[in-house]
């Protein structure tokens, strides 16, 4: 999904700390940010994989959850429309 600079700077001037940037990190920010989509209960990051950095849910929500050694799973916490998780950074 292609995404315009506009609607990633418009996204990420919402984050309550990006007026503590300097403008040198947010143009940082600004150029490693991507919006993305995910279709209901797909899998978006797993430990297997590379850390996707800050995650700012734009709308809907995400749960994060681990599987125990049974597998049996236990939610950790849920990340609802306009939160951002900072424990995935």
């Amino acid at each position: 999904m292609s995404t315009s600079s506009s609607e990633i700077r418009k996204q990420l001037s919402a984050l309550p700390f990006w007026g503590a940037l300097t403008a040198r990190e947010q143009e940082t920010m600004q150029s490693c940010a991507q919006i993305r989509s995910y279709a209901k209960d797909e899998l978006i990051y797993s430990k297997e994989q590379e850390c996707l950095g800050l995650i700012r849910v734009l709308s809907g929500s995400v749960r994060t959850f681990m599987l125990s050694a049974e597998g049996r799973e236990v939610r950790l916490y849920r990340v609802d429309e306009k939160d951002t998780d900072v424990l995935s950074a």
